[in-house]
């Protein structure tokens, strides 16, 4: 796992967070009052429908395109130069909210590490294990509120500021969530990155927006 540094200002992600999802102060977002049926008793008790149905999340995935500018510049001159070949970007990254005291990961039945829960590896959910892992947080995380992942037999936190990004393994390394008992709620973007050399043309999708793993669906040219 490797934290790289990048201009904020350069690449405005969190402005444009914002102003998508229409809050000012994200990591104060749980004390917001929800008004499309989203029940905070949902997010807390695991009910994973919850974790991408929140009107915030609603927001990103319906008019993302100014933060979709922005990503597409910073993968071209930040994330692409990280290899030397050809590569393939997650098209639309993934939203999460890691609420105060929910865990951000849906299903009681995952594997629990003593206090880490839904611990997993995102091949477990059809994901190549060729595939690059990046963490784009838009608040400082705390070890309530962050990745933890396993790293020489214990799992330690993935802790990044915002202006920082954390690029590892998710597909090949187990990783889960806290319960976030902090008083601040962690708002993130994950992205795969794919090198063109190890992709093939499959039906598999993705668990959270049902895509196909294809150049066009799931993935795209940089």
């Amino acid at each position: 796992m490797k934290i790289l540094d990048y201009d904020s200002r350069a690449y405005d992600f969190r402005g444009a967070i914002e102003d998508i999802i229409q809050v000012e102060n994200l990591c104060k977002l749980h004390e917001l009052h929800y008004d499309d049926g989203f029940l905070k008793e949902n997010y807390v008790n695991e009910n994973g429908k919850s974790l991408q149905g929140t009107i915030f999340h609603k927001r990103y995935y319906s008019k993302p395109e100014s933060f979709l500018s922005i990503y597409k510049k910073f993968v071209r001159e930040f994330i692409s130069p990280l290899w030397q070949e050809d590569i393939l970007i997650q098209k639309i990254p993934t939203f999460r909210i890691h609420a105060v005291d929910s865990r951000a990961l849906g299903g009681g039945d995952d594997l629990n590490v003593g206090s880490i829960q839904g611990v997993h590896k995102d091949s477990d959910f059809n994901h190549s294990k060729h595939e690059v892992n990046f963490f784009l947080p838009f608040t400082d995380v705390n070890e309530d509120n962050t990745i933890w992942y396993e790293h020489g037999g214990s799992f330690v936190p993935m802790m990044t500021k915002y202006g920082q990004i954390a690029q590892w393994s998710g597909s090949t390394i187990p990783h889960g969530n806290k319960v976030n008992t902090s008083d601040e709620t962690r708002v993130s973007v994950d992205f795969r990155v794919l090198p063109k050399s190890k992709y093939t043309d499959n039906n598999l999708t993705s668990y959270t927006n049902k895509k196909r793993f294809t150049i066009g669906e799931y993935f795209e040219e940089v």
